[in-house]
């Protein structure tokens, strides 16, 4: 995903080139609609991308993916900062991002797991996946971050578990524009990290100044096959605003 800078107005919005204006916004609640937007947006361009990774999250069950992002959004509303880029001449909204900010993290505990969804979405999956989740997935990349990522664990530094947006919309700035929100921030001393499974996406997040920490294999837990899973690192520029 290849993204054009764009510039911040007087207004705090995001002009975009081929005519598109932008407003970036910190929300804390969403209606039923505006949440299945967010959630078709992460569908679309999850799928659009082919990423292996909802694949695997889903144990190839690909109509679960819905509820996958649904309940990361969820969960994010109640406990990290959710952002969403809304296009203003529509007031549709094209693009989202879930941030976990330090001492939070996705479905961390059984109330949030619960009030979330996740339950309701791990029930779907058929035992084998389920297994996946709880004897391969968890401890790998526990064991990866642990090992690679430094002195500050996952718990102590800004998370992002998923940034989306419509395929249409991508080339814009728009994930960029999601991305610096939190960049700017987070504070000097602050981590800021993430994993992809998309060699675009290294690419973009390197353009970002991201450091990559380095690469793990993960198993499919149905088909057996080997996805590669990169890890980045950065820290907040500390721009208080």
């Amino acid at each position: 995903m290849h993204q054009r800078p764009g510039l911040i107005t007087p207004h705090g919005r995001l002009s975009i080139m081929q005519d598109i204006e932008v407003k970036i916004s910190l929300v804390t609640r969403l209606s039923d609609q505006d949440l299945e937007d967010v959630v078709s947006i992460s569908d679309h361009a999850y799928r659009d991308a082919m990423s292996p990774g909802v694949s695997l999250l889903t144990g190839g069950k690909l109509e679960l993916i819905p509820g996958l992002f649904r309940a990361m959004t969820r969960c994010c509303l109640m406990d990290g900062e959710c952002y969403i880029a809304t296009e203003v001449s529509t007031q549709n909204i094209v693009g989202t991002a879930l941030w976990f900010p330090p001492g939070k993290q996705l479905w961390d505990t059984d109330e949030l797991r619960q009030a979330s969804g996740f339950d309701v979405f791990y029930d779907k999956l058929d035992q084998a996946t389920k297994d996946w989740w709880i004897n391969e997935y968890c401890g790998q990349v526990a064991a990866f971050l642990k090992e690679h990522y430094g002195p500050e664990t996952q718990q102590e530094s800004w998370w992002l578990n998923n940034v989306a947006v419509l395929p249409e919309y991508q080339g814009n700035g728009i994930a960029t524009s999601l991305l610096h929100k939190v960049l700017k921030k987070a504070a000097t001393n602050e981590a800021i990290g993430l994993c992809t499974d998309s060699e675009k996406n290294v690419v973009f997040y390197k353009s970002l100044r991201f450091k990559e920490i380095g690469v793990f294999h993960i198993r499919h837990p149905v088909d057996g096959s080997d996805v590669k899973v990169w890890g980045f690192k950065q820290y907040g520029l500390g721009v208080r605003t």
